[in-house]
């Protein structure tokens, strides 16, 4: 029977750093067991430019990261989430 993959959804406000953080050292530490997501109640439209540095210094991935609005995992199609933090 194949692992099952469970998807992980960090909230904050701005979604500009710290659950973009989380997002990234999540997808790169959780064995593929996780797939983590970020979003804001409020995103900035941009990730803090600290916030990319600091993932690229301590070798996470930072490409293809971005400030989103949690509305885009409240509609039809969008991953199904078994946590939300």
């Amino acid at each position: 029977m194949k692992d099952k993959v469970y998807n992980v959804l960090f909230l904050g406000t701005g979604n500009s750093a710290r659950s973009i953080l989380a997002e990234s050292i999540l997808n790169a530490v959780g064995k593929r067991r996780f797939r983590a997501f970020s979003a804001g109640s409020y995103p900035q439209g941009q990730v803090h430019p600290l916030a990319l540095e600091l993932l690229r210094h301590l070798e996470f991935p930072a490409d293809g990261l971005r400030s989103k609005s949690w509305n885009e995992f409240a509609v039809a199609g969008s991953p199904h989430l078994d946590f939300a933090i």
